[in-house]
């Protein structure tokens, strides 16, 4: 199999894999009309057989990047809405969990807030709704209500204050054919008008719903990285940016039946792992137990998740499900199933797409093959290696227990305070000896994380950065700004 970075080194040129055509890494180059593709130069004035010059044809480019951003971004606001607006009626498997995040926000947005949860709620999608069909030229409520007032006063000014997200839209799409908008500032311009009404109308209104379905997001320990995943369980992965079906999957791996339905096919149970951004949609809400059990990471490490060949089933909502998954479901027999319209595979037939009243029915169709569970339960490791692990824990846990000790002692500290050396060599010595025992084993017990991450939300970063040279010894452990 290639891997992404395989296919990254074969695009180079020269032999130098971060080589690549000069014109498109400079963003000067154009293939939208049957007169292309065109290459331009501005220092020599060289432009594109309409006449566009180097700067136009970048910023079209960028704009046309940032309406695929925008429309993708808000689609997934649409899925919120639609399954806001169904949980409200009591169609869906979730519950109104913020109801004071519910009337601030309506209230902010001048929605009355004196009747009952189920108005409020309605009335709010009401409220967005019709102010993403507004057109370019009829200024966004949302915005008008949301932002600070000295931005508003500026981007009137400069004609930036949006419309509805759509009518944006389709000006900034429309602008983007050949022989219309060829103009650097102008496209720049509208591109910043864009952002505006996407950051309002899709972010900050997608964010605060899901709040209210899901729960505000909290600091708490959380399994992460490839170590969550264990071949003795059958180990279901959401993956995408909606977290919609993923926390109906845990609600169900969550009930008695359902974890003895893979025992029934000789899993030890089943296990819900978060992944990518509709993991970490569900991770900053949901605490971590036997069922939900961890977060993989990010969309670069998905081949390598299904490389470790602890994977069952994958389910990709819309975005970061790659091109390539199917030759791993191929591969390493994983059941892909897109749960979202705008997902497709070639070669893969089965789809799901989410629909909020039908919830949990998508959530336990998706689940429900646990008879194709394919990852045959490990036999015991011997005694050798049972004293392994057992060393191997114990080094962990004193190492995490030490940490624990730093941590403390750097958030009472002042900046100007060190840590003590003679602490960070003790560790060192223990990273040392943890690293050894796990080499020993031959095959590492990935059902048994190492290390646990939480967010300090209080420990600012001038004090963070005092305990690197001690952390950044310990394995598997990365310091990331």
């Amino acid at each position: 199999m290639q891997f992404c970075w395989d296919r990254y080194e074969a695009q180079g040129m020269g032999g130098n894999p971060d080589q690549r055509c000069p014109f498109c890494m400079g963003g000067v180059r154009c293939d939208l009309c049957s007169n292309g593709p065109c290459r331009a130069d501005v220092a020599k004035d060289k432009r594109g057989v309409c006449g566009i010059t180097g700067d136009g044809m970048a910023m079209r480019m960028m704009l046309l990047r940032n309406i695929l951003g925008a429309s993708t971004y808000h689609y997934h606001t649409e899925q919120t809405i639609n399954t806001l607006r169904a949980t409200a009626k009591g169609e869906t498997p979730f519950r109104i969990i913020e109801k004071d995040k519910l009337k601030v926000f309506a209230g902010r947005l001048g929605i009355t807030t004196s009747g009952t949860i189920k108005k409020t709620t309605l009335a709010l999608c009401d409220f967005v709704e019709a102010d993403f069909n507004r057109k370019a030229d009829e200024p966004s409520h949302i915005v008008e209500a949301l932002a600070p007032e000295e931005r508003k006063r500026i981007w009137k000014k400069m004609d930036l204050f949006p419309g509805g997200i759509y009518g944006e839209m389709l000006r900034a799409t429309s602008s983007c054919l050949t022989n219309v908008d060829g103009y650097y500032v102008s496209l720049a311009l509208k591109a910043l008008r864009l952002s505006i009404a996407m950051a309002y109308q899709s972010q900050i209104v997608n964010e605060y719903c899901q709040d209210i379905i899901f729960g505000l997001p909290r600091p708490h320990k959380m399994r992460v990285d490839l170590g969550v995943l264990d071949p003795d369980y059958v180990n279901a992965l959401p993956n995408g940016h909606e977290p919609f079906l993923g926390f109906a999957m845990v609600q169900l791996a969550r009930k008695p039946e359902w974890q003895n339905k893979a025992r029934s096919v000789g899993a030890k149970g089943v296990r819900v792992i978060a992944n990518i951004e509709t993991g970490q949609e569900m991770i900053q809400r949901w605490e971590m137990d036997d069922a939900f059990y961890g977060f993989t990471g990010n969309w670069i490490m998905q081949e390598a998740v299904f490389g470790s060949g602890c994977v069952d089933l994958f389910a990709c909502d819309m975005n970061c499900s790659m091109p390539i998954d199917p030759a791993y479901a191929r591969k390493y027999k994983i059941r892909l199933v897109p749960v979202s319209d705008l997902v497709a595979f070639e070669v893969i037939t089965e789809r799901i797409n989410y629909e909020p009243e039908k919830a949990e029915e998508q959530a336990a169709a998706v689940q429900a093959d646990f008879g194709n569970k394919l990852s045959e339960p490990r036999e015991e490791n011997s005694t050798v290696s049972a004293e392994i692990a057992e060393k191997r824990d114990a080094a962990a846990a004193e190492i995490a227990e030490e940490t624990d000790t730093i941590v403390a002692e750097a958030n009472k500290n002042t900046l100007g305070e060190h840590l003590e050396p003679s602490r960070a060599t003790d560790n060192t010595e223990k990273s040392s000896e943890l690293s050894e025992l796990l080499q020993i084993e031959e095959e590492p017990e990935l059902g048994k994380p190492q290390w646990e991450v939480e967010i300090f939300l209080h420990l600012i970063y001038p004090k963070l950065w005092k305990l690197c040279p001690a952390l950044t010894n310990y394995p598997k452990l990365q310091i990331l700004r």
